[in-house]
């Protein structure tokens, strides 16, 4: 199994870097020609003026918001560690079904991709749980539900 440094290094500007491209956008948005479009200036407001002023917004008020994927990278590769079944490589009977099998990051929201994933594998296990059907009728997911369905729900 590959190795995974558990300390992700991620790129991110400094706030000097977000002001500067922050002000064209602000300065784009205070202008006449879009004023019949704006209603009002919620963040910064019409006060934050200097680079200072927008930094230290920027320092109050940013947010990453990121979107990991990738920490279990799906792949046919000695680097992945998930197999394009969702398998955990070296480790039977696991699968793993959300955005860190992603290889790399999309451009937009993780959330369909995510459901798109766990709607993909729903299908990959039921047809590998009907190869595993025992001759009595009893199949693999029937035995999971029986043990599942005792369990308490967290509410």
């Amino acid at each position: 199994m590959p190795w995974v440094n558990r300390l992700l290094v991620r790129k991110t500007l400094t706030p000097q870097q977000t002001s500067a491209r922050r002000r064209p956008a602000i300065e784009i948005a205070r202008q006449p020609a879009l004023a019949p479009y704006v209603s009002e200036e919620l963040r910064p407001t019409l006060s934050v003026e200097s680079d200072a002023q927008i930094e230290g917004f920027i320092r109050q008020f940013a947010d990453a918001n990121l979107h990991p994927v990738g920490t279990c990278r799906m792949g046919s590769d000695a680097d992945a560690v998930v197999t394009p079944r969702l398998q955990v490589k070296g480790v039977e009977g696991l699968r793993i079904v959300d955005a860190s099998i992603m290889p790399t990051i999309i451009a937009g929201n993780t959330n369909a991709p995510t459901i798109m994933i766990a709607e993909k594998a729903s299908d990959m296990i039921l047809a590998d749980a009907s190869d595993l059907s025992c001759s009595s009728g009893f199949s693999v997911l029937t035995g999971v539900w029986e043990l599942v369905r005792h369990i308490p729900l967290l509410i």
